[in-house]
């Protein structure tokens, strides 16, 4: 090989290398202090380098997304409680995110059953919406946060 291949070569895998730098980062929003524990470990289990930010409320989270519609576009995942503290839900913050981030990964979970959650995002929603139903075996959730990081 020449030395102009071997340039190439060399860019070649530092791009490689940049690529697979930057970290996973999932947004936890989750009232429950043991469940957050518990997903927070999946996760980490997953990916060891992963950034996580976490709320036991939607509000806040909602509120920056008002700021700024990208707020949430450095997010790989979101994973939402519907019921969560404060006067917002995991909901409220789905619908935002269909409209302000739909290429934004979102996982709902709740001990709501998908009948019950149908009313609330419709069929449409439905067919585009990851719901983890609660309680949840970590297995499953383990499975659904791989799939949804694509692992």
């Amino acid at each position: 090989m020449d030395n102009g291949g071997l340039m190439i070569w060399d860019f070649m895998a530092q791009f490689e290398n940049a690529v697979n730098i930057a970290p996973t980062r999932v947004l936890v929003l989750e009232d429950d202090l043991c469940l957050k524990t518990v997903v927070t470990g999946l996760f980490r289990s997953i990916e060891p380098n992963i950034i996580i930010d976490s709320s036991a409320s939607s509000d806040p989270v909602l509120a920056a997304l008002k700021a700024d519609p990208r707020a949430l576009h450095q997010y790989d995942l979101i994973f939402a409680d519907i019921y969560l503290q404060g006067a917002s839900t995991g909901l409220d913050l789905w619908h935002s995110c269909r409209l302000h981030c739909p290429n934004v990964h979102f996982l709902l979970t709740s001990t709501l059953s998908m009948e019950q959650l149908k009313p609330a995002v419709g069929e449409e929603g439905l067919r585009h919406t990851h719901f983890l139903p609660k309680p949840f075996p970590l297995e499953v959730c383990r499975a659904t946060l791989e799939k949804l990081l694509r692992y």
